[in-house]
């Protein structure tokens, strides 16, 4: 319960999201919660990728694949300085569509980094089996780092 003034305040819901809303009507029929919205175990696939030779600007890193059906939540990479490059971008697609779910632009690529990738396809399922992937504008030629990830779906 919220305090104020050091006494506890019962404080009115004034609106409700979706399916706060369809669970509230009973949940089923027109009402009814697809699954993996809500009450399901979030799934994380972590990786790492170790960078043996230099990333083009058209490589396309696999950082995790999500199976048919899956919704995604969200992406966290952890980048180490990747050279001298200043203004990059960091793409997060599918193999097909570098940028599909999002993109961070003007990375300053000289200290390691952790980014949460925006995700502009949030709780987009996926219609096949999907390779979610990190790309890199321009090309970076350090090599020898290792690339971290964390991807979360239902």
């Amino acid at each position: 319960m919220p305090y104020r003034g050091g006494k506890e305040v019962n404080m009115a819901v004034t609106a409700r999201a979706a399916n706060v809303t369809k669970v509230q009507a009973g949940g089923s029929g027109d009402n009814m919660v697809s699954d993996g919205l809500i009450k399901t175990v979030e799934k994380v696939w972590t990786d790492t990728y170790v960078v043996s030779a230099a990333i083009t600007s058209a490589a396309n890193i696999s950082i995790a694949k999500l199976p048919k059906g899956k919704k995604l939540t969200s992406v966290l990479v952890s980048i180490p300085a990747l050279g001298t490059v200043t203004n990059a971008t960091i793409k997060l697609g599918d193999g097909s569509d570098q940028d599909k779910f999002g993109k961070v632009t003007n990375w300053n690529t000289a200290a390691e980094t952790l980014f949460q990738l925006p995700n502009k396809g949030m709780l987009a399922e996926m219609s096949a089996d999907t390779d979610i992937c990190i790309s890199f504008d321009p090309a970076t030629t350090l090599t020898g780092v290792t690339i971290k990830s964390v991807v979360r779906y239902t």
